[in-house]
């Protein structure tokens, strides 16, 4: 049975298969992989942005990271030799974290998740009452200012 493995070099996802053969581990290393977002959120308060994302050999992972470009469902994720492309544009990624999907962790993540455009349904403001990190709202918001009317 295939082991999936992923490592990451560079802030470059990489995936590998482990196959035994002859009683030998052998490992295919890909270096180009093409990933599909299914889900994002945002922390404002640390400015991390999380997505889980999906390869087309059905891998799920959430990936943690800080960019000016925060990727919605549907953007399409390539990784390559010469950097990470989302929707074909080269995009300037640092990675914090990577780990295998979970369900409940990410359904616990957007239950106490800050930000409210990370809510089902976007509101027209922003009601985040602490200090946002975000220098733009990915989401389109603006911030409600308390004492101000419409």
């Amino acid at each position: 049975m295939p082991v999936k493995i992923l490592s990451i070099k560079y802030g470059i996802l990489y995936s590998a298969e482990s196959l035994v053969l002859n009683n030998c581990y052998c490992f295919i290393l890909e270096k180009y992989m093409k990933w599909t977002v299914i889900d994002s959120l945002i922390s404002p308060s640390t400015g991390t942005a999380f997505s889980c994302i999906i390869s087309y050999r059905e891998l799920k992972l959430i990936i943690w990271y800080k960019s000016s470009d925060f990727m919605m469902p549907g953007d399409e994720i390539i990784t390559s030799d010469l950097g990470v492309f989302i929707n074909g544009q080269i995009s300037y990624l640092t990675m914090c974290n990577v780990i295998p999907f979970n369900a409940s962790l990410w359904r616990t993540m957007l239950a106490q998740s800050e930000c409210p455009g990370n809510a089902e349904i976007k509101p027209t403001q922003c009601n985040f009452n602490g200090k946002c990190r975000l220098k733009k709202c990915p989401f389109g918001l603006e911030k409600n200012l308390p004492g101000l009317f419409p």
